[in-house]
């Protein structure tokens, strides 16, 4: 499965930003597949580029902003690329 893919689907579930994704990432599969914060970025980056997410600064009191991403709403093809990840237990962390 491609990264934008794995993201997407993070996503899918709720808005997020790019440390909160690697984090949910890691906690899911992390153990099969090491995911670096620059993949992450690069990633949100390419996929807002291209119309399947959408990133909003929110600001945050004594800390940098932070820009939260959600699947576009002018992209219905962002969400049939996104998988359902079917996730409702941490047993694949264990």
């Amino acid at each position: 499965m491609p990264v934008k893919h794995a993201i997407l689907g993070i996503i899918k579930e709720a808005p997020r930003h790019g440390y909160e994704l690697k984090s949910i990432f890691d906690e899911r599969i992390g153990n099969f597949w090491n995911l670096n914060y620059g993949q992450i970025y690069t990633t949100l980056d390419r996929l807002e580029k291209d119309g399947f997410v959408s990133g909003t600064e929110e600001e945050q009191d004594s800390r940098p902003d932070k820009k939260v991403y959600d699947i576009s709403k002018r992209s219905p093809r962002a969400r049939a690329l996104a998988p359902g990840t079917g996730y409702k237990t941490k047993a694949f962390t264990r």
